[in-house]
């Protein structure tokens, strides 16, 4: 118990701040968008996701899923938000102990990449995408490299009744963030 304790502040100071997605927005063509924070402003939806503000058109978007402050759970009968957060941070966890890159290989450039994937109920990784990539094709393909290699990933909790759990990564040369 002590251990699992250590090992959830551990994962809560390190990697916590890896998972960058709480709302989701479910557009009319099947994509879905998972960001920090969205919220209404006039005929636009907004989302924070990767630092950067975004705004789509509601017009465009069938669903949007919130985390509500006061019951932690998501709207629309979604799973309750703790035991999805619990299996991101194992993934998230997994992804940072594959993450390797020399910091003198930046050479004092600031760089980030933003990974988003999903992960299938067997723990199967599908449809891993670069959203955000830095300007340094090495860097890019080892954060890429670092999702790859960290699968197999766990496979879903029970009660969680998803197709896919879908999850942003940033990565910077200091580490996942």
């Amino acid at each position: 118990m002590r251990l699992l304790l250590i090992l959830s502040t551990i994962i809560s100071v390190v990697v916590a701040p890896a998972i960058i997605f709480a709302d989701s927005i479910v557009l009319k063509n099947g994509h879905r968008v998972e960001s920090e924070k969205c919220w209404e402003q006039g005929d636009l939806i907004i989302c924070r996701q990767y630092g950067a503000t975004v705004g789509y058109q509601k017009s465009n978007i069938a669903e949007v899923i919130k985390i509500s402050k006061n019951t932690n759970k998501l709207k629309q009968g979604y799973e309750k938000s703790a035991n999805v957060d619990a299996y991101r941070l194992k993934i998230a966890y997994k992804v940072q102990q594959e993450w390797s890159y020399d910091e003198r290989l930046a050479g004092g450039r600031d760089l980030n990449a933003g990974i988003v994937f999903k992960v299938l109920p067997d723990g199967k990784l599908k449809d891993i995408e670069l959203v955000d990539p830095s300007d340094d094709e090495m860097f890019n393909q080892s954060a890429y490299s670092a999702v790859k290699n960290a699968v197999p990933f766990p496979r879903h909790p029970s009660g969680l009744s998803r197709p896919f759990v879908e999850l942003g990564i940033r990565f910077s040369p200091s580490g996942v963030k």
